[in-house]
C-alpha cells in the first residue's frame, strides 16, 4: 500500500484517531454523517503561562478548552460512530497551536505501534491532525504520530 493511501486510510476529517473498528455487514450502507465535529481553539491566557509538551494536561489552560467529541469512522464503515471515544482539546498562544488528543481505548495493550523511520508508513495505530489553512476543503497540512512515537507530516 502506498504511503499516501496508507495515511489517508488513517484519517478522519480534520482530527483523527484510529480506533478499533466496529463490525458492519457488507450489505449495510453506512449511514450519512450527521455532523462534522467543530473545534474552537482557546487562548492559553497569560503569555507567561508555560505549556509543557509532556503528554499530561496539567496546565490550568487545558481546563478552559472545550472538549471536542463525536468523531466518526472513515474505514471500514465510513460515517458510522467511532468504536471508542476520542476527546480533543485545542489551545493557542502567540507562537504555537496546542492540540491534545485523548484516544480512550479499553484495551490499550492491543494498540499497535511499530517503530520505523520518520515519515515511513507502518500498520500502526495513528493519530493525525489535518489543518485546512486555506479553508478550501481540498488541501491541508497533515501531522501524525503513531503509538511508538513515529512522526510524519506532509502537505
Amino acid at each position: 500500500m502506498s504511503r499516501k493511501i496508507h495515511r489517508t486510510v488513517h484519517t478522519l476529517m480534520l482530527l483523527t484517531c484510529l480506533c478499533a473498528p466496529s463490525v458492519a455487514a457488507a450489505d449495510d450502507p453506512p449511514p450519512p454523517m450527521t455532523r462534522t465535529p467543530t473545534a474552537a481553539a482557546v487562548h492559553t491566557g497569560s503569555e507567561a503561562t508555560a505549556m509543557q509538551i509532556d503528554g499530561h494536561l496539567t496546565e490550568a489552560a487545558w481546563a478552559k478548552a472545550p472538549v471536542v467529541t463525536g468523531f466518526v469512522q472513515r474505514t471500514p464503515s465510513e460515517g458510522t460512530a467511532a468504536s471508542h471515544q476520542t476527546e480533543v482539546r485545542i489551545l493557542f498562544d502567540s507562537t504555537a497551536l496546542y492540540i491534545a488528543v485523548d484516544a480512550l481505548d479499553p484495551e490499550p495493550d492491543q494498540v499497535v505501534g511499530i517503530l520505523t523511520r520518520r515519515d515511513d508508513a507502518s500498520p500502526s495505530d495513528w493519530v493525525s491532525i489535518l489543518l485546512d489553512s486555506f479553508y478550501d476543503k481540498r488541501s491541508a497540512y497533515e501531522f501524525g504520530v503513531n503509538a511508538a512515537g513515529v512522526k510524519y507530516d506532509h502537505y
